[in-house]
Order: C-alpha cells, then sequence, then structure tokens
C-alpha cells in the first residue's frame, strides 16, 4: 500500500482510527504533537514502506506509528511509519527499559541474554543455510559431472564407430 495509492483524505481516516482522529493543527490526544501537513509528510517520506524493515505495508491494520521514545509524544522526529508486528514486539523492550523495579544492571543483563538468544538462532540459520547451500553445490557438481559423462561416452562411442569402419 503505497502512498501515492492513498487520498490526503485516506491518510486523515487512518490517523482518525488509529490516534483518535485530527483537529485543528493535528492534535487530538495529549501525545499527539503533529499538525496535519506533519503526517501527511511521514506518509509520503515512507511511501508505504515500513520504516525499520523497508517492507511494503499490506493494508491500514499492518501500519503502526512508532515514537522513538515512547516517553516523548507524537512529535516530529519521534514518529516512524512501522509494521505493526515491529512496533508491538518494541513495546515489549520498551517495557522492559522502563521498569522500575529493576535495576538498570539487571535489564542490562537481560538484554544481553535476549541478544545471546538471538545470536544462537541466526548461527543455527545460517548453518542451516550452508548446508542446504553445500547440498545444492554436490547435486549441482553431480549434474555437471553426468553431463560430462554424457558427452564424453558419446564422442567415444562416435570414435570407436569410426575407427572400426577404418
Amino acid at each position: 500500500m503505497l502512498y501515492s495509492d492513498l487520498s490526503d483524505a485516506k491518510v486523515f481516516d487512518i490517523l482518525a482510527k488509529k490516534l483518535g482522529g485530527l483537529r485543528g493543527n493535528g492534535a487530538t490526544c495529549a501525545k499527539n504533537n503533529m499538525s496535519a501537513k506533519q503526517w501527511i509528510d511521514l506518509f509520503q517520506k515512507g511511501d508505504g514502506h515500513c520504516q525499520y524493515s523497508g517492507e511494503k505495508f499490506s493494508d491500514i491494520n499492518d501500519i503502526s506509528f512508532e515514537r522513538i521514545d515512547p516517553t516523548r509524544p507524537y512529535e516530529k522526529g519521534n514518529v516512524l511509519l512501522i509494521k505493526t508486528k515491529y512496533n508491538n514486539a518494541k513495546s515489549n523492550v520498551d517495557r522492559l527499559l522502563h521498569m522500575e523495579s529493576l535495576s538498570d544492571e539487571m535489564v542490562i543483563r537481560l538484554l544481553q541474554e535476549g541478544i545471546k538468544v538471538v545470536r544462537k538462532r541466526i548461527k543455527k540459520k545460517v548453518s542451516d543455510l550452508n548446508k542446504e547451500l553445500a547440498s545444492q553445490a554436490v547435486n549441482q557438481n553431480l549434474r555437471v559431472a553426468m553431463f560430462t559423462n554424457l558427452k564424453r561416452g558419446r564422442f567415444s562411442d562416435d570414435r570407436e564407430s569410426n575407427s572400426q569402419t577404418d
């Protein structure tokens, strides 16, 4: 869903659904300090793609307004258009980062453990892909060898039949 596919009225419909609508300068809730023009500019800048992943939005429900710093309002420089699934994931991280019942050291330790899990998962994916590529390379080499043998076999048959007729 590209921005060019949307009219300004459709953008306002999306904002109404997501933020409760626009009034006057665009502010409708205590956390929205952006004007209608700033929202339109944000949509144009992303042109229908998630500003985190670059993936195209599939529909209106796929669009989420990400506050980079969730302690600040929706304001110019603090908002990105991202896929809803990524905003939900970041919300979980934000909750962890702002839990006052945890020390900063504990938050860092929990994040480091999470990073270890992700690294392990990535390592396994890379290993699986390398195995798949190796398997494909072996299959390709077998095909080349079979083709080469067939080709050589045909030429040797031709040579044999030529030598028998001499």
